[in-house]
């Protein structure tokens, strides 16, 4: 009987696994709280500059339906001439269903305005 109950909870947990989401419902594979296709774009797009693929990354890790995404973005304007590229592509691949994109807009109808010119924003990587 013991061997049977354990057999059952064996299955039921090889049943539950799943393969590891964040908050965009996608697959990361590496637990690094970036989805696996936009880790695999940071790559593509930072090259050898290791700031800007961090940077990339922890805005990644954002979720861009929070209100202080926008300020967290200006890392990439420092470090790269194409940093506002960067991105408006990021986040169109972070928005990348329905759902998603509807609730990253009504949330920017609750964030207050910030006026980010005005932030002294420094880019510690």
């Amino acid at each position: 009987m013991h061997k049977f109950i354990i057999g059952i909870l064996f299955v039921f947990l090889l049943g539950c696994q799943q393969e590891e989401t964040n908050w965009q419902g996608g697959v990361d594979q590496n637990s690094n709280g970036i989805r696996d296709d936009i880790d695999t774009w940071i790559k593509e797009k930072a090259g050898d500059s290791n700031r800007l693929k961090k940077a990339l990354e922890t805005l990644a890790k954002v979720n861009p339906a929070d209100c202080e995404y926008s300020v967290k973005a200006k890392c990439l304007e420092q470090l790269s001439e194409d940093g506002i590229f960067l991105q408006i592509e990021l986040l169109e691949l972070q928005l990348n269903t329905s759902e998603l994109r509807e609730k990253f807009e009504d949330n920017l109808k609750n964030c207050p305005r910030i006026d980010d010119r005005k932030i002294n924003y420094k880019c510690d990587l």
